[in-house]
């Protein structure tokens, strides 16, 4: 939308972005009555009762129960009415879809944006995604908290350290969009930004069918390099690490980088911590061949 040359409201490119401008259209134009009924009791009172003027000002009203409960009941329905119009709209953007097309993993760090595709495929401050498909955003930070926001889309979500967040969008329009960093992360912030490029499906697959090493071997190869297998699965008294296709991505994050937080019942706690020895990206690579061994 805009206001002859100067643009006042983000083009919609995504499915849920509609009910975010609901919402905002809602709340401002109940803000903007109130504010005018307001500016205009100062106006109106102020010209009646100015100085000099003949308005009666014997015997005062000291109280008025109908306007008391009115100016009560009307604002609590108001405001109740505000939390439900809210609160169906997040949920609808932050309860993650039953199935997704396409999954890409994000990792913040000052002051860059890293994702990562299931092919295989890097990239910086960028963000290729297909027409018309459920993408989520799997998202975690390498320092501090950022937060991943993409206006035409109308979504926002910090992106924490220690711990994966999730995001999701349905893009409706071919196109390059802003992407930004919306929480204050240090001296470059500001510099952390990036676009996001909607392609036709085909045009996708295309882009995808150049990809790089695939995520799993790159996983594997860490697995062998930090001698994983000599535990795991040699005679070592460890958890044989099978059948790990659904294990949720925090649990085993943190058996990676904090395994004596839990330690399986029958077995003692000897494996060292890799906090700080793996990156974000490499963990993510690592969790990767996890999950696809039988």
């Amino acid at each position: 939308m805009k206001l002859g040359p100067f643009p006042i409201w983000p083009q919609l490119a995504a499915s849920e972005a509609g009910g975010v401008d609901f919402v905002t259209l809602v709340v401002l134009g109940i803000c903007s009555f109130f504010a005018l009924a307001v500016l205009f009791c100062m106006v109106f009172f102020l010209v009646l009762y100015r100085q000099g003027s003949p308005a009666d000002r014997a015997a005062p009203p000291l109280s008025n129960n109908r306007l008391e409960i009115g100016w009560i009941v009307l604002p609590t329905l108001l405001s109740l009415g505000l939390f439900w119009v809210g609160a169906r709209e997040y949920y609808r953007l932050y309860q993650l879809p039953e199935s997704t097309d396409v999954t890409v993993d994000v990792v913040g760090k000052q002051w860059m944006w890293i994702a990562h595709y299931s092919n295989g495929t890097k990239e910086i401050n960028r963000l290729h995604l297909p027409l018309g498909k459920r993408v989520t955003l799997r998202m975690i930070s390498q320092d501090v908290i950022h937060s991943l926001f993409i206006p035409d889309f109308r979504v926002k979500h910090d992106v924490l350290p220690g711990r994966y967040t999730y995001l999701w969008f349905q893009p409706t329009r071919v196109g390059q969009f802003r992407l930004f960093c919306a929480e204050f992360c240090g001296t470059s912030h500001a510099a952390m930004g990036g676009w996001v490029e909607v392609m036709t499906p085909e045009d996708f697959q295309r882009w995808q069918d150049g990809g790089q090493v695939d995520p799993v071997q790159r996983g594997k190869l860490l697995f062998q390099q930090h001698g994983c297998q000599g535990c795991h699965e040699g005679s070592v008294a460890a958890p044989r690490l099978q059948n790990l296709a659904k294990a949720d991505e925090d649990d085993l994050r943190r058996s990676i980088v904090d395994p004596n937080a839990e330690v399986v019942p029958g077995f003692q706690s000897i494996m060292p911590s890799y906090a700080g020895r793996l990156n974000e990206e490499q963990i993510l690579d690592l969790i990767a061949y996890l999950r696809s061994r039988p």
